[in-house]
């Protein structure tokens, strides 16, 4: 009968302290809890702190777009929270990069972007913008016209003088020609380079057209009489070129007022028709 009960109380002493243990852990869990909550709470009403808030935004190296159009966008990014409990305009957890990359999809112009802080609460945003070096218009002669910066990207329609920019045509869908690219980066550079060259040795070209089916080029002098050249070599097509123009015929002053066309398009061979 005793040994009965030693094990009954035994077992109610064994049950106590599994319940206790356990009461234990929970306190723990739940004082744990609490500790981080509080915690969250604390650094979620700090980051919306005026002292820790970007207050305000300036712009540099801006021209056609203004600094109050870069604001905006920049503001979009640092309205609202993470997760309902950080503020994106604490200046330790403000969206730098996603602003960064939020004007340069906005900006087309924009060819560079960086974000940083300046004095804690402001927010000062550089742009380097594109530099025109020459056109793309919709067709020869057309007024339609967008500007090409050094890498063969339109990244805005033209507007103001434009006379002395090389204009291009093709290759490019007419509807939204804006953030597309003329050509490859390279090969643009080399087409560019060698129309400069082209003209440097007297050619007046205003308009080079690309003939996609063929994958010529058509470059119209300011007559109306055209070069016609692909892109295999251009260093062998201005070779070719250079060969012809030493010619007494065409260093005529009058040559290129009364060129019909010049065909260099194939090896070691020029034809050239006169009006």
């Amino acid at each position: 009968m005793a040994h009965k009960i030693q094990k009954r109380f035994g077992l109610r002493s064994a049950h106590l302290v599994r319940k206790k243990r356990r009461n234990k852990i929970l306190v723990r869990v739940l004082t744990g809890f609490f500790t981080v909550a509080l915690v969250v709470f604390f650094l979620s009403w700090l980051s919306f702190r005026q002292i820790f808030t970007v207050s305000d935004i300036i712009s540099t190296g801006n021209a056609a777009i203004s600094s109050d159009e870069i604001a905006a966008v920049a503001k979009t990014e640092l309205s609202g929270s993470y997760l309902h409990l950080f503020s994106k305009a604490n200046i330790f957890l403000y969206p730098k990069r996603k602003i960064e990359d939020d004007l340069l999809s906005s900006f087309k112009r924009f060819e560079q972007v960086s974000g940083g802080l300046e004095d804690l609460s402001v927010m000062h945003i550089k742009v380097v913008e594109r530099q025109a070096v020459a056109l793309w218009c919709t067709s020869v002669g057309d007024a339609d016209c967008y500007f090409i910066d050094e890498t063969g990207f339109v990244f805005a329609a033209a507007t103001g003088t434009l006379d002395n920019l090389l204009r291009f045509e093709g290759l490019i869908s007419e509807s939204k020609p804006v953030g597309k690219n003329y050509l490859p980066s390279a090969d643009f550079n080399k087409l560019n380079v060698f129309a400069k060259a082209f003209i440097n040795l007297g050619a007046p070209i205003v308009d080079i057209s690309a003939n996609e089916e063929e994958g010529d080029f058509e470059a119209y002098v300011r007559n109306g009489g055209k070069i016609l050249f692909n892109a295999k070599d251009f260093s062998k097509t201005l070779e070719n070129a250079n060969a012809i123009l030493s010619e007494s015929t065409i260093n005529d002053k009058d040559f290129w007022e009364r060129l019909n066309y010049l065909d260099l398009r194939f090896d070691n061979k020029v034809f050239y028709k006169l009006k």
